[in-house]
């Protein structure tokens, strides 16, 4: 990629930790080999994965990536890293204040975890649901909607 003339961005990582359930209960990762007995720590442990972003014409060279959030974040985060123009989803995705959302796992902007979505954070998780299934099962009306960042 160093050698290439084409502007070119790199970022590899993966939604969860590979299923070596022994493995991580043999060498205490996890307290249990049953997934739906664990809890909200061992959730947040097995899919929070580090993440790589390299390009090969230093955008951005100071930009953070020790963060953490859930793989559908993933895109937005590098519309930003880049800085292009994003969809109005990604805008939206800017205005949310939270990193991850998925059965029994609630992850704050703060890195704070939950094992339900929280009730000051219902109507704003109720709206992101909305605005997936628009775009994957409805009209799309998000297309045309302007979001306040404020």
């Amino acid at each position: 990629l160093e050698k290439s003339d084409k502007p070119t961005i790199f970022l590899f990582y993966g939604d969860h930790l590979p299923s070596l359930l022994e493995t991580y209960y043999e060498t205490g990762f996890i307290t249990t080999k049953s997934t739906t007995d664990w809890g909200t720590e061992e959730l947040y442990k097995t899919h929070s994965i580090p993440f790589l972003v390299y390009d090969n014409f230093k955008f951005k060279e100071s930009y953070p990536h020790d963060l953490e959030f859930g793989a559908p974040f993933l895109g937005n985060y590098l519309a930003n890293y880049i800085g292009i123009e994003k969809s109005n989803y990604f805008e939206f995705i800017d205005t949310v204040k939270y990193r991850s959302i998925r059965d029994r796992l609630f992850v704050d902007n703060e890195g704070k975890s939950y094992g339900k979505v929280p009730e000051n954070y219902l109507e704003e998780t109720n709206r992101h649901r909305i605005i997936q299934y628009d775009i994957l099962h409805g009209e799309n009306f998000i297309a045309d909607y302007k979001f306040n960042k404020d």
